[in-house]
């Protein structure tokens, strides 16, 4: 892996041979050809001057002639982007969700100048800074489920069934995802002692 913006050199050692070999490169499939950042040099090495994201690939030197074809192992090179913050946002007013009043003030900023990407490292520090003023909001937990209740008896139908609570969270909204009541059927040997049941009570 290499930093974008630093230089790689790759070597490439051309086996001897009549006549000399004529020695290129490919990425991925494709023949390189050289531009103002990538050269190749007369002995067959591959220079970036500065990687980019886009040097990004698998390179894989070729030594060719009109008697063989030699191809070097695949090198693989991955450019990494480091994260950058980016600049601070204007302050503003420290304010919970569904509050009319606020206190104090508060400024953000995000990892995505540049944003970090194939490996590169995150952003170090804080995102977020405040005066001392501004009160932290509640932590809002979400509405749950409570856990299942036992399974009921068995029903004439030969089915139980179990319920459960949706318990709001402290947003004061109540929404849990799912169901409330699920049902199965009994065993056999349930449904046989529903029957026998029923036969004594007829």
């Amino acid at each position: 892996m290499v930093e974008i913006g630093h230089q790689v050199d790759l070597k490439c050692v051309a086996p001897a041979g009549m006549p000399p070999p004529r020695v290129y490169w490919l990425r991925g499939n494709q023949v390189l050809q050289s531009d103002t950042d990538v050269l190749v040099t007369s002995e067959g090495h591959l220079l970036i001057g500065q990687a980019r994201p886009q040097d990004t690939g698998n390179y894989t030197c070729v030594a060719e002639n009109i008697a063989a074809k030699r191809m070097a192992p695949v090198s693989q090179i991955i450019v990494y982007v480091n994260g950058g913050w980016s600049p601070w946002s204007p302050w503003t007013d420290c304010r919970c969700s569904g509050a009319t009043l606020s206190a104090g003030k508060q400024s953000t900023r995000t990892c995505s100048n540049p944003p970090p990407s194939n490996g590169g490292k995150s952003c170090q520090g804080i995102s977020v800074r405040k005066t001392k003023d501004c009160v932290p909001c509640p932590q809002v937990e979400p509405a749950r489920w409570s856990s299942w209740s036992e399974w009921s008896e068995c029903s004439t139908d030969c089915t139980k069934i179990r319920k459960r609570q949706c318990i709001s969270g402290n947003g004061g909204k109540k929404a849990c995802s799912g169901k409330d009541v699920q049902s199965a059927p009994c065993s056999a040997e349930q449904c046989r002692s529903m029957e026998l049941t029923r036969v004594r009570e007829g």
